[in-house]
This record gives structure tokens, sequence and C-alpha cells, in this order.
């Protein structure tokens, strides 16, 4: 009985090594909606594979072992066919372990550099293709990235979701998690919803805030799982520190647990090409302690999802502080520069250096920092090292293009409302410099003028 059984296991596993492959060919779920149908079948899935194991166990006949895995197939097949990756779904990997900033500054970068194959095979122009992307180079929909309909989401569709993720009635403080200088803290709804509220650091009213919520926004739009963030005017606490303050509020995301490395998913376009997002929206905090796994249970299966957090490092933000020009163009803490500032020195003044930015560059002012149409999104650059981005090629990139050329102005527009700025000409300058770094972006990759 056991050597029938795994005769089968084995033919079972087979078609379905097969039936993966051919999904690589077909098309991806464009809609949002499908979303839960495809969990569902995930979860009937697994559901199936646990009984599966326990028909085994329990030395059940062979014809009900059989059934069992005609289903399974079929439902890995309904699966494959919509273009998901439901197997990013099942156990959490990657984990990012250890100090992320030198793990990714001096660690990672070590074993890329001593990847000659790799090496070798980029000179070549033999670059390793993605992963996990269908035959016209679309990504599946996965535990990382669900494919949306960004044309669908009219101005009024963009307000709508922000309001609902609000928090209703009077706040209850938990626990301050960050005093002083940004002071965050964690607190409950009249509904009992859980939310982190951010606070803007003095002398930069706005610009935190702001700066959270249009860039979460334009993420999770794009595709990415990313928790919703909206500005508030906090009352109730009871709290004279607090009440009466602007904040952005963001709701906890459900089972969170550590972070995960971008380094661990080089190989998914999603993932290498997030560089091409965080230079639209000039976020230099795309960085592995600003990610999230989080674990769910649809009944008794329990699964898991990966999100990016914390955008705060966003447009003219630095988080904590105003950007700096440097910020996009150089690491904090960045080995090639300072090797290069002695090089810098002696041929500055003989006009033999050329800068990439504009070290004199100063901010717009308190609300908006220091965000402006000068991008390059081939030599962008987060706080310290995303070391998955060192493996996008040009087609990740025109992936990435694709979907930011895709987003309207009056889009555009409705999610720079979303900030609330007091000053309607900082709205204004905002929406219009991610239009023109969006332009740029467009031009670099295309090869021509974009009107």
């Amino acid at each position: 009985m056991r050597k029938v059984f795994f005769t089968l296991l084995l033919s079972f596993t087979l078609f379905s090594f097969l039936s993966h492959r051919a999904a690589a060919d077909m098309a991806t779920v464009s809609s949002e909606a499908e979303y839960d149908n495809f969990i569902n079948k995930i979860v009937n899935l697994i559901a199936m594979r646990q009984e599966l194991s326990a028909d085994f166990e329990k030395e059940k006949r062979i014809g009900e072992a059989g059934r069992v895995l005609n289903e399974v197939v079929r439902i890995e097949n309904e699966l494959d066919a919509l273009g998901v990756d439901w197997r990013s779904f099942l156990e959490p990997g990657g984990k990012s372990a250890g100090c992320a900033f030198v793990k990714n500054t001096f660690f990672l970068p070590a074993i890329h550099f001593a990847n000659l194959p790799r090496h070798i095979a980029k000179l070549f122009g033999r670059t390793a293709r993605a992963s996990d992307v269908a035959a016209g180079g679309e990504v599946l929909d996965s535990a990382f990235f669900i494919n949306r309909e960004i044309e669908s989401f009219s101005p009024s569709d963009i307000a709508r979701m922000a309001g609902r993720n609000k928090p209703r009635g009077r706040i209850t403080p938990l626990e301050e998690k960050i005093p002083g200088r940004a002071a965050r803290f964690f607190c409950e709804d009249e509904e009992g919803r859980c939310f982190l509220l951010g606070f803007d650091p003095p002398g930069m009213e706005e610009q935190a805030t702001g700066a959270a919520v249009i860039g979460s926004t334009i993420a999770r739009l794009l595709g990415y799982n990313v928790p919703v963030s909206a500005i508030i005017t906090v009352e109730g606490t009871g709290n004279e520190r607090f009440d009466g303050r602007r904040a952005a509020a963001t709701e906890l995301v459900p089972g969170a647990g550590g972070p995960w490395s971008c380094y661990g998913f080089r190989d998914r376009r999603e993932i290498r090409a997030s560089k091409v997002f965080a230079a639209w929206i000039n976020n230099t905090g795309w960085v592995d302690h600003n990610t999230i796994i989080s674990s769910f249970r649809v009944g008794d299966v329990g699964l898991h999802r990966y999100y990016v957090d914390n955008f705060d490092s966003s447009l003219g933000s630095a988080g904590m502080r105003p950007k700096l020009p440097k910020d996009g163009w150089e690491h904090s803490f960045d080995l090639g520069v300072i090797a290069s500032t002695p090089m810098r020195l002696l041929l500055k003044p003989f006009g033999l250096w050329r800068e990439r930015y504009n070290r004199g560059a100063k901010p717009l002012d308190s609300a908006v920092g220091l965000f402006d149409g000068n991008v390059d999104p081939a030599r962008f650059e987060a706080e310290y090292p995303n070391m998955a981005w060192r493996y996008m090629t040009t087609e990740d990139a025109l992936w990435a293009v694709n979907l930011i050329s895709r987003f309207t102005p009056g889009q555009v527009g409705a999610i720079v409302d979303l900030a609330v700025y007091s000053d309607p000409d900082d709205a204004e300058y905002v929406k219009e410099t991610l239009l023109r770094r969006r332009k740029k972006i467009m031009e670099h990759y295309l090869g021509k003028r974009i009107k």
C-alpha cells in the first residue's frame, strides 16, 4: 500500500512541477476583485494536502488518496492558469537576521563582488531573468505583489480608500514607541482597531506625515502590500502633548513578524524593480528594516504575506530630519564616495569633476523639504544598500516604467491631496515634481523625449 501511495505522490509531484513551469506562459490576474478568490483556492489546496497527509498516516484506501490527489492537481492548475505564485504564501522565507545596515553595507556587497560567474555573464549580456514572471514579462500575483488595474482607481476612489482606514471615534493610547524628536505611539480606536500614530519632528511640520501618506499610497496602488496611512487630527487621548496635533495614522499589519531580506528575494522582479519606484517617490527608506512578514490564518490554514512599510523617508523627508542634497545619490555611509573623495577634491578645481547633484540645494520649505526633479533612476541609492537592486535588469526596469506611466495626473493630484498640506502651493509643487520625476525616469529607460 505504501509503495502505491508513494508512486501516486511522485506522479503528483512531477505533474505539479510541470504545471508550474507551464504557468510562466499564462497571463496574470489583473483584477484586485479576484484576490479573495485565489486566496480561498490556496486555502482549499493546503487543506487538501493536509487531508492527504492524514489519509496516509491512517492508511486509508488508495482510491480515496487518489481522489484527493486529483483535486489538489485541479486546484493547482486553476491557480497556475490565473498566474498566481501560490507557493509564495506558504512557508515564510528570506527573513532578515542581524543588523540590516551592517549586513547590506559590508557583508552582502563582498559576496556580490566575489560572484565572478555573474559578472562574466553580465559582461556578455546574459543577465539572469527574474524567476516570477509570465512570458509577456508580467509579474505573477503573489504574497509580495498583486497586479492592480491602476487606471480603474478614480480620484474619489483614492480618497475613499484613505477615509475607510482612519481611526474612528475616541483614541486610546496603548504604548509610546519613540519618545522625543519624532514621537510615535500605538493606539486603539473605538472599533478595537490598532494604529501607529506618527508625528512630524519639530521644524518639519507636515513633511514626514505627508511623505508617509503619499509614498505608501503610491506603492500600494502599484501592487505592493503596504499598510494604509491617513492624516488625522488627534483628539480624545487626554494628553496635551498629542491632542490637537496632526499625525499619520497607520493601521497595524495583522500577524506582523520580523523583517524580510530584499536580497533573499533578489530573483523576484517586483523586488529588483522597486528601485525605479523608490527613485520616483524619492524613498531612501526602501530597505530591509522597513519590511514586515505577516502571518495570518484563514480557517485552519496558515498563510504569509510580505509587506513594505515606513514611507516617511519619501519625497523631501528623511524621517527624523529633512533630506540632505546627497540623499538618494549616496548611502549614509558610502564606501565608494569615501574612496573617491580625494579624487573629487583634486579634479574639481580644474572643472574635471562633474557632480551628480547640487550640493548646495536647499529645501523648498518646512512642509515639503528637499524634493526636486533631479533624478537618475539607475543611480538612485537608499540610506544603505538594497542589495536586490544590484540585480535589476533593463527588462525589470521597463516593467516598472510601464506601471508608473499608467498613473494619470488626476490620480497623482488625488494622492497628494491625501497629505492635507495647509498651503495649496506645496500640494501643487509636490504633484508637479512627482510628474517631472516620472517623466525623467520614462525618458531614461525609453531613450526618447516624453511630452
